[in-house]
């Protein structure tokens, strides 16, 4: 697998909340008259931890790895996983840079390759609730109950859909869990806790957030 698909789908849960009916069902599509759910926070900072699942096709062994995520409107994203090895994965609409332990950092850029940018702005759309902007290439669907959601995304766009089979998402008032199911029946599940948000980064955080 690609260096630049390993980096997405590390930014790319499960949660105890079970619905009756399957989320992908016709009658759960969104109409484009229909909202979205609302996030309770839009502020341009937001930072937590995650725990990470990945589930390999064909195989009973379920990988997990864990770690920190910051994301800022203007300098991007910063995933740092802890565990179980250092990984840094920095990225904004122009760079992607990762570092796994000492290596040397490896940067793409999104004229060498526009797909996992083009990944990225949904993730970024997701974390900030600005689902609306999803709509131009994924069919969505919902489910609700009275205090939480599940949100289902199935690329309408061909570049995506050659990578990306469908997306899950799981919340309240925040994100609470996020599941991708790649198109070789792979998936990356994703669970979120201690999201804070802000209005502005600290010191530390915009340190953290240098390339």
């Amino acid at each position: 697998m690609k260096l630049w698909f390993k980096a997405l789908f590390l930014i790319l849960l499960t949660t105890d909340i079970v619905f009756a009916e399957p989320l992908f069902s016709p009658e759960n599509r969104l109409s484009s008259e229909q909202e979205f759910p609302q996030l309770a926070s839009r502020q341009p900072v937001l930072a937590g931890h995650f725990e990470q699942i990945r589930h390999v096709a064909q195989m009973d062994v379920a990988i997990r790895s864990e770690g920190e995520f910051l994301i800022d409107q203007q300098m991007g994203l910063l995933w740092e996983q802890t565990m179980p090895f250092l990984s840094r994965l920095w990225m904004n609409q122009q760079r992607i840079v990762q570092q796994n332990g000492s290596a040397s950092p490896v940067e793409i850029s999104s004229s060498e390759n526009p797909l996992p940018f083009t990944i990225g702005r949904i993730f970024f759309a997701l974390f900030r609730g600005e689902f609306d902007e999803l709509r131009t290439a994924f069919e969505p669907y919902l489910l609700r109950s009275e205090q939480h959601w599940q949100l289902g995304l199935r690329p309408t766009d061909a570049l995506i859909a050659k990578v990306i089979q469908q997306i899950e998402v799981d919340g309240d008032r925040q994100i609470r869990s996020l599941k991708i199911t790649d198109s070789q029946g792979n998936v990356q599940e994703f669970i979120f806790g201690a999201i804070v948000a802000a209005s502005e980064l600290s010191l530390e955080q915009r340190e953290r957030l240098q390339p």
